[in-house]
């Protein structure tokens, strides 16, 4: 007890969070106390960690299939006497909510219409006593990762070109935590991404690969109708999935869903991307999370970004069930 310890998304709205969350903690940002994962991995994560005194839970949506061992994990921590504030902008079922709330010692910062970072920027500037640099870090942060996560339409130029260069910048290795908590330490300090040789240079070679990646995707089009569909078996695009269809939705002006399954997997992994302009009915999160669990596995996202996993037999009633919800509601 007596430290603190944050788990975070492993993409940019993540990262940003962790650095907001370590300003107003003055946390020291290595192993122990700074972890990334993805939402599939939260509970393995959250099971290695000694009870601290805090604990944030940042931007990790609740993965249907291991639920359960996440509220385990956290009822642990609970009784063993660590406060809990989990900071999360993602869907949440009824039943998920409510059990949550019913944990003792934790606090959910929670809304779709904003952030986590913007989240964590409110909560930190209430809770804590910051100095005016500080909280000058903190907004400007927090405007990086609403950017990213497509929650602020840049105002500027230069604050588009930022958020690119911390978008990508990880996705250059996107397995190795050491450079995002490099990212962190770098970012609480002040500096912003352009300023970051070792941000610039992975935002470079990212880019080349996206550009493979997108060349990679539209030859895997396999229907082109109301929506894209898009599937590419035994693919190791990891990171630069959702940028990569990003850019083909933009491009195109429609509705983009790839199949993608990785080597030695036993599932398929769906990723949906909407264009940025979109404004019709659809909510990608909504229709994935409903989708993937019938499925077999565990969905969820965003209006206009989202993703999941669903049992490898189960990709042709994806495509119908996907066909029949999107095409009627786009």
């Amino acid at each position: 007890m007596g430290e603190v310890v944050i788990v975070a998304h492993a993409d940019a709205d993540g990262i940003v969070s962790a650095a907001i969350i370590s300003v107003a903690e003055d946390l020291s940002v290595d192993k122990r106390h700074v972890h990334f994962v993805h939402p599939s991995l939260l509970h393995k994560v959250l099971r290695k960690v000694d009870p601290p005194s805090r604990l944030y839970v940042l931007d990790l949506a609740l993965d249907q299939q291991n639920r359960s061992a996440v509220f385990q994990e956290l009822e642990r921590l609970s009784k063993a006497g660590s406060e809990l504030v989990y900071v999360d902008h993602h869907l949440m079922t009824r039943s998920d909510l409510k059990t949550i709330k019913e944990i003792s010692n934790l606090t959910l910062y929670r809304t779709t219409g904003l952030s986590t970072s913007q989240l964590a920027s409110k909560l930190v500037r209430t809770r804590f006593n910051l100095g005016d640099e500080e909280i000058s870090i903190v907004k400007r942060l927090a405007t990086l990762g609403g950017i990213a996560d497509r929650c602020i339409r840049p105002r500027t130029h230069e604050m588009r070109r930022e958020t690119l260069i911390l978008d990508e910048s990880w996705r250059a290795s996107p397995l190795d935590n050491n450079f995002r908590r490099f990212l962190v330490q770098e970012l609480r300090s002040g500096n912003m991404p352009s300023q970051i040789p070792e941000a610039v240079e992975n935002y470079k070679k990212a880019i080349k690969i996206r550009q493979q990646s997108i060349e990679t995707i539209e030859d895997a089009i396999f229907y082109s109708g109301d929506i894209l569909l898009v599937s590419k078996p035994d693919v190791e695009l990891h990171g630069h999935v959702g940028p990569a269809l990003s850019e083909i939705s933009n491009r195109r002006d429609k509705i983009t869903v790839g199949l993608f399954k990785p080597a030695d997997a036993n599932y398929t992994v769906v990723c949906a991307r909407a264009p940025d302009q979109y404004s019709g009915p659809a909510h990608l999160g909504k229709i994935l999370l409903r989708m993937c669990v019938e499925l077999g596995g565990s969905g969820g996202g965003h209006r206009l970004a989202a993703g999941g996993r669903i049992a490898v037999n189960g990709e042709e009633r994806f495509i119908e069930m996907l066909k029949r919800e999107v095409g009627e509601s786009s």
